[in-house]
């Protein structure tokens, strides 16, 4: 049922970051977010090793992260067996491969599964070393520091859960915290020391993505200043796509827990402790990553990191409540899951839960891409626009990725240049944007749920190109004309003039 998904899959990049994880992939540069930093090393180390026998880039991070959701669904299923045995088991493994958000993320261009794999993992691993198996403690921070290589953030929320697991094994032993901390400053000694070197130092590198880092997260962080109405609107999002991702999982588990038999919760009751996991090892465990997505990053992606623990912790409840589930139980979670995962829900579609999301993404990248163009010096002549949602929305190759209030970006030609490669030429944020003279044409890009700006499409040579169901596109012809137009953009009023 899994492999099931693969001709779902996106055909085109997905989203902005999915186009500096190609150019990463042609081109290691942090500086040029090529990809942004921290520069994910050991995944685009991966995504180069793909990229050997697979040519076409959106494809090689498809596969990785199909590939990474697999793996973490047989480490859950794995894990969920010692713990519970197969009937929950089975369902743990249900609510994991099937969840909306895990099937969006397997079939699309993105470092989420990570964060999954990385969970169900090293959660494991510190689930055996909290009934006191020392010698995994070594283990456990060589996976992290490894892990931080590919996706810092993620390895940062099990830190917790870790450093109590390795507290409960180690005790005061302090060779074991010796061979632990050895274990773990190896492994991240040996990716990140040669990166710090490829940019110029290890102070230099650390000094540019922590101004990075203020940047981007300034608007919405709690870390980085941003006003408390905004964490109102981020802890709404994290619980709405908390439940969109174990939803299904939660209402099929209270239908059948319904109909099981008191009976037989009574004799499933004396089944196996296998570990001894209480409260603090569950809440250590998914608490952090919560927090980090109610308080410092909106993007339902890093929820990923939380589905291991919540669901493993329901699959508690429900044995500590000496329910058996019944047989159909994890094959009723995979379809309902399906359902919700292939819903459109309008607006929210595009919050990176839904299929149809995937194919509208797709729609629209499509066709911009045969609105633009192919000639030799098309970069000198054409300039592409984006203009309201469609940055986060529709097409997500990075120089159609940024609203006109950020940044213009020139198209740059060719066909292995279109699937990311970013221009040196922008011009930064500001109301009053000046097109150079050598631009002969512009194509606007907006979404499907804003209308042109009238100023746009009444302008003389403006004529509408496509129409999906995510974006529309227009281009106007302007030749060496003069070009002179204002119109309101979100909060205040853009002028474009040549």
């Amino acid at each position: 049922m899994f492999l099931a998904r693969w001709p779902l899959r996106a055909r085109h990049l997905y989203e902005w970051d999915s186009a500096q994880y190609a150019l990463g992939t042609l081109d290691f540069d942090i500086y040029k977010h090529q990809p942004h930093p921290p520069g994910y090393p050991i995944w685009i180390a991966l995504l180069k090793g793909i990229h050997l026998v697979i040519p076409d880039l959106n494809t090689v991070q498809v596969v990785a992260a199909f590939v990474t959701c697999a793996a973490a669904v047989w480490v859950a299923h794995r894990f969920a067996r010692e713990l519970f045995g197969g009937a929950l088991a089975l369902f743990v493994a249900a609510c994991v491969a099937f969840s909306p958000p895990v099937v969006v993320a397997s079939v699309t261009a993105n470092t989420y599964p990570v964060d999954l794999l990385g969970s169900a993992a090293l959660g494991w691993i510190a689930a055996r070393m909290w009934s006191g198996e020392r010698r995994l403690a070594p283990l456990a921070w060589a996976l992290l520091a490894l892990m931080a290589g590919a996706r810092q953030t993620g390895a940062v929320v099990l830190v917790p859960v870790v450093g109590l697991a390795t507290v409960r094994a180690c005790r005061l032993d302090p060779r074991a915290w010796a061979k632990s901390a050895l274990a773990g400053g190896i492994v991240f000694t040996a990716w990140y020391v040669p990166v710090g070197l490829m940019h110029g130092g290890i102070a230099k590198l650390q000094a540019y993505a922590a101004a990075d880092a203020r940047f981007f997260f300034s608007r919405w962080s709690s870390l980085h200043g941003a006003p408390a109405r905004v964490h109102r609107v981020m802890l709404l999002d994290a619980a709405r796509w908390a439940m969109m991702m174990i939803g299904p999982s939660l209402l099929v588990t209270a239908i059948a827990f319904g109909a099981t038999r008191k009976a037989d919760r009574d004799e499933s009751g004396a089944h196996r402790p296998a570990h001894r996991l209480g409260p603090t090892f569950f809440l250590a465990w998914a608490l952090p990553n919560l927090a980090m997505c109610a308080l410092h990053c909106p993007k339902p992606g890093y929820l990923l990191g939380s589905l291991p623990p919540l669901v493993f912790g329901c699959a508690a409840l429900l044995r500590r409540a000496g329910a058996s589930l019944p047989a159909w139980t994890a094959l009723a979670t995979a379809a309902a899951s399906v359902v919700f995962a292939s819903v459109d829900y309008g607006d929210l579609t595009y919050d990176r839960v839904s299929l149809s999301g995937v194919r509208q993404a797709d729609d629209g990248t499509r066709a911009i891409l045969e609105a633009i163009p192919s000639g030799a010096h098309e970069e000198d002549t054409t300039l592409v626009i984006s203009l309201g949602g469609v940055s986060w929305f529709g097409p997500s190759y990075r120089t159609l990725m940024v609203d006109l209030d950020t940044e213009l970006w020139f198209f740059p030609s060719g066909s292995e240049r279109r699937q990311a490669r970013h221009h040196a030429e922008a011009l930064v944020r500001a109301e009053q944007h000046v097109i150079p003279a050598r631009i002969r044409r512009v194509v606007w890009v907006c979404d499907a749920f804003h209308a042109i700006p009238a100023a746009i499409a009444g302008f003389e040579g403006t004529r509408a190109l496509s129409k999906t169901s995510s974006s529309c596109v227009w281009e106007t012809d302007i030749g060496t004309r003069g070009l002179r137009l204002s119109f309101p953009l979100e909060d205040f009023t853009v002028s474009v003039a040549r």
